[in-house]
């Protein structure tokens, strides 16, 4: 149960942190004063959502294919507790930042960084 709950955390804070990057890329149209902070800046918060749903399907693909030794281990149940803490915190910072984004890229007509 709580595996699912990370997986789909993982996937939550992945595509929050990939839409922060796509709005900053795309908020180079409103002004290329700019453009390659928030190119660079871009790239990084997409690269940062990869990141963090790559490392949660590896995580998932190894406690699940495992033996019922390895999931009932304290260890790894502390673990993943731990871990599921940590994607939900990048969740609550990314949902934060994308809503700061859009803000400021709809609500103003400026883009990210500039």
């Amino acid at each position: 149960m709580l595996i699912r709950w990370y997986k789909n955390s993982a996937l939550v804070s992945a595509i929050l942190w990939i839409g922060i990057g796509a709005i900053t890329i795309g908020s180079i149209a409103l002004s290329s004063f700019s453009w390659g902070i928030n190119l660079i800046m871009g790239f990084l918060f997409i690269f940062l959502g990869w990141f963090l749903y790559i490392r949660a399907n590896y995580f998932h693909r190894f406690y699940s294919t495992n033996t019922a030794d390895i999931q009932n281990n304290p260890h790894i149940k502390r673990f993943l507790r731990l871990d599921l803490m940590f994607v939900l915190s990048t969740c609550l910072i990314g949902g934060l930042l994308l809503t700061a984004s859009i803000s400021r890229v709809f609500g103003e007509g400026y883009p990210i960084f500039g």
